[in-house]
């Protein structure tokens, strides 16, 4: 596609009639193939390619080329330190990256500042249809300046907020400068309704909000094995190992079914900065029979392993700083697979587990009524098989790729038009 602003249309009858060039800005992109790193995005990416060119905006790390195509994603990278002092992303994420170092905030000022500068030089060279910001800070708050600097108001934009950064740096000032982010944007996408209702609380008309989850590939990667009763291993958690994912309270509940007569055997995948308190509370609580800590694997490892599991739990919290999750894509992912899953009766969680009827939900920071959920799953494995199979057919209906990524291209081609009727155009 050579065009400008206004997107080539084809002939098509119920498709989408519009071939677009996206630019998706993210600062959480897997580094290469088989990375450690989270995929939605250049999953999203991927799946977007049938109704589109698509470009992504990633932040560099030393080792990787400035532009490559992974996957038939166009990626490019942008500097914003000297590279052996870019420490800010990836391993982990900026809010890991923050609490482990103080001094890596003073990375943030050039880090929005290069962005929006390369998305300058972007926009320039690709003329692209639109944009798409994950993230309110920072990639909102990179547009934010971009527009701010050129007054460009011709090229829409669409910002996604994923759970964190709208939970996160909930002072005023920051509440102040998120809502600026916002209103600055064309239109908000949110992952959850619980999204869409906090945005609205923070003063942003509902007309401007979309809920818009990410997806799963759930037709050929997260899918099930066997059934649950056939299954060798009994629970697995899969997360980050930070304080909104709750896992201390998982493992109180183990020890509260140890007294109970029960020891199932639970697999943790993932690392994080509580990965040392929480081995140290394994063995406080007499669990290092029952706990193995398998650390952060490759993406296309985790599949084989909750194929190989019962039963996912999923203790999700709100942070004592807010932090929460958006939507909760490892429930997905585990129900796509065939597990059971027990999870926090969360707003967002709501969104992708049904209560009693897709999995078992209960309050958070509550080890009492996790153990009890685990113990009630763990004694009657035609619950569990019944739970998993509705399970694995709900989310398969509602957040397959291919559904998730035609809703956000539509989402798009309504933008476009919109900012191409408008009266000042």
């Amino acid at each position: 596609m050579n065009g400008g602003p206004v997107c080539a249309r084809v002939a098509t009858s119920k498709a989408l009639d519009y071939s677009m060039k996206i630019l998706l800005l993210t600062s959480t992109y897997p580094r290469w193939l088989g990375d450690t790193e989270p995929l939605f995005i250049h999953n999203l990416a991927k799946f977007l390619i049938p109704y589109g060119e698509v470009h992504v905006l990633a932040p560099c790390e030393q080792g990787l080329p400035k532009s490559e195509v992974l996957e038939g994603v166009h990626i490019h990278r942008f500097q914003y330190l000297p590279a052996k002092w870019q420490q800010l992303c990836y391993d982990g994420g900026i809010n890991a990256k923050l609490s482990k170092n103080k001094l890596n905030y003073l990375a943030i000022p050039f880090f929005i500042f290069f962005q929006a500068y390369a998305v300058h030089r972007l926009i320039k060279s690709l003329n692209p249809d639109l944009i798409h910001a994950h993230w309110i800070i920072p990639q909102g708050f990179s547009m934010l300046i971009y527009k701010k600097l050129t007054g460009s108001s011709k090229l829409p934009w669409v910002l996604s907020s994923h759970g964190g950064d709208l939970y996160s740096f909930s002072k005023s000032i920051f509440q102040r400068l998120k809502l600026n982010i916002c209103n600055s944007a064309n239109h908000i996408a949110v992952v959850s309704s619980a999204m869409k209702d906090d945005l609205c609380e923070l003063g942003i008309k509902q007309n401007r909000i979309s809920i818009n989850p990410m997806g799963v590939d759930l037709s050929n990667t997260f899918v099930a094995g066997k059934p649950t009763s056939e299954r060798p291993k009994e629970l697995i958690f899969v997360g980050r190992l930070v304080e909104k994912k709750g896992v201390e309270y998982l493992l109180e509940a183990l020890a509260i079914l140890k007294k109970e007569g029960l020891s199932p055997q639970l697999t943790v995948i993932g690392d994080g900065p509580l990965k040392n308190q929480l081995i140290s509370n394994v063995r406080s609580l007499d669990l290092e029979n029952q706990v193995t800590f398998l650390g952060a694997l490759k993406n296309d490892s985790i599949p084989k392993h909750l194929n190989q599991h019962k039963i996912a739990v999923i203790p999700s919290v709100k942070a004592e700083n807010g932090d929460q999750e958006g939507l909760g894509l490892t429930n997905i992912e585990a129900l796509g697979c065939g597990c059971s899953v027990v999870a926090s009766d969360l707003q967002a969680i709501r969104d992708a587990v049904q209560n009693e009827v897709t999995g078992l939900l209960v309050p958070q920071r509550s080890p009492e009524k996790l153990a009890r959920a685990i113990k009630r799953l763990y004694n009657s494995p035609e619950l569990c098989e019944k739970l998993a199979e509705n399970g694995r057919i709900d989310v398969k209906n509602r957040f397959n790729w291919p559904q998730i990524a035609k809703s956000h291209a539509e989402l798009y081609k309504r933008q476009i038009e919109e900012l191409e009727n408008s009266p000042s155009n």
